[in-house]
């Protein structure tokens, strides 16, 4: 079974998903059912940490998002709260570097990944 990376914080928090998140960029992840102190994951989110995962998601795999589409998440809602203050579509595009057409369409709730 796959497990979406929103289920992770409820477990070993959010700082520590972030972490997994910035180790496994891109790549899905197969939790074993148990893990030693010496596993990679023991290794990069403490042991305790590990274990809870494994208890969690054992046997499962996570597919770890890409940083970039998290951090084009954020751009994105930022914009779109900017825009809600008073910014206007022109001012966003030349701040963000993007078209005005792309502006356009985070405001509308498009998804784009420029």
């Amino acid at each position: 079974m796959t497990v979406s990376i929103y289920e992770v914080p409820t477990v070993i928090g959010r700082a520590k998903t972030e972490e997994l998140v910035r180790a496994y960029s891109g790549r899905r992840l197969y939790v074993p059912a148990h893990i030693r102190q010496d596993h990679p994951l023991s290794l990069r989110l403490g042991h305790g940490h590990a274990i809870l995962l494994a208890q969690a998601f054992g046997r499962d795999y996570i597919d770890v998002p890409t940083r970039h589409a998290r951090d084009i998440s954020k751009r994105n809602a930022a914009i779109r709260d900017e825009y809600a203050a008073g910014a206007t579509q022109i001012s966003l595009a030349d701040f963000y570097r993007l078209s005005v057409r792309q502006i356009r369409n985070i405001i509308k709730g498009g998804d784009t990944n420029a």
